[in-house]
This record gives C-alpha cells, sequence and structure tokens, in this order.
C-alpha cells in the first residue's frame, strides 16, 4: 500500500510534498509576474505623466510664458519621455498568471490516484499514472513557474 495525505492534509499543509511544490510553485510565479507587470505599469503611468508635463509647458509658451528654465525643462522631459517609450516598447508581453485552482486541481489528481493505487486491480495501471503525473505533468507545471520551454509529456490529460 502507498501511503498518502490525508484528505485535510492535502489541501494545504506541507505533509503533501507534490501538492505544496505546486501551490508554492505557483504562488511565487504569479508574485514574480505581478511584480513585473507592476513595474511596466508604472513606466507607462510615468510616460503619460511625462508626457502631461511637456503639454503644460507647451501651453504655457503659448499662453506668452517664457523662461529660459522652460527650454531646459522642456529637453529634459522629452529625453525622459523618450527613454520610457523605449523601456516600454522593449517590455516582453507578459506571461499567462497560473490558474488559482492550479494546485487544488493537482490535489484531487493524487487523491484520485491513491485511491486507484490502493485497489488491487489496478494497482499496475494506477503506478504508471503516478509516475506520469509525477514525471511529465508535475515537470511540466514547475516549467512554468520558470518560464522554461519543456513542454508536458505528450499524452496526458494536461491540466
Amino acid at each position: 500500500m502507498i501511503p498518502a495525505c490525508s484528505k485535510s492534509a492535502s489541501r494545504t499543509s506541507v505533509t503533501c510534498p507534490p501538492n505544496f511544490m505546486v501551490a508554492e510553485s505557483q504562488r511565487e510565479v504569479n508574485r514574480l509576474r505581478t511584480a513585473r507587470d507592476s513595474e511596466v505599469v508604472g513606466q507607462q503611468n510615468e510616460l503619460e505623466r511625462v508626457d502631461q508635463q511637456i503639454r503644460a509647458v507647451i501651453e504655457a509658451i503659448k499662453d506668452g510664458l517664457r523662461t529660459p528654465s522652460m527650454k531646459e525643462e522642456l529637453f529634459v522631459l522629452e529625453a525622459r519621455k523618450r527613454e520610457l517609450a523605449a523601456q516600454v516598447a522593449r517590455a516582453p508581453a507578459p506571461p499567462p498568471r497560473l490558474h488559482p485552482k492550479l494546485a487544488e486541481r493537482y490535489r484531487q489528481r493524487i487523491d484520485r490516484l491513491h485511491e486507484e493505487l490502493n485497489r488491487p486491480k489496478l494497482r499496475m495501471e494506477a503506478a504508471e499514472a503516478l509516475r506520469g503525473l509525477m514525471y511529465g505533468d508535475l515537470a511540466g507545471i514547475l516549467a512554468l513557474g520558470t518560464d522554461g520551454k519543456k513542454p508536458v509529456a505528450e499524452g496526458r490529460d494536461g491540466l
């Protein structure tokens, strides 16, 4: 008989390492992707503010207000605008975030496998499915967290 996590432990506890790894990996991947996304959004917001400041200086000039420092400020703002526009243009498209129910789905599959492994008639088939899950699907899920290009094992019913 293969030991498994208890139903309550497999949902949230460290006592079920595969589920814990998936949940922690998912949280970390989403945290990093959110941080990267917020950096780009911050640059876009700053670009909009700089553009508004440039328009305000131009409007002041149109209204007859001219000082030597306005010309310098306009050059500084234009340079910053070019810099921000280049950074925003170079930013890669944000990768998708991992689904919040990913760890729960994985836990359900582990529970189903545990049940099947304890049925004498299906032990061999269930052992094969478990190996596929551990070496195929789990590896694919964890590869998502590293933005790797490792594909999920073919022939598996992916998540």
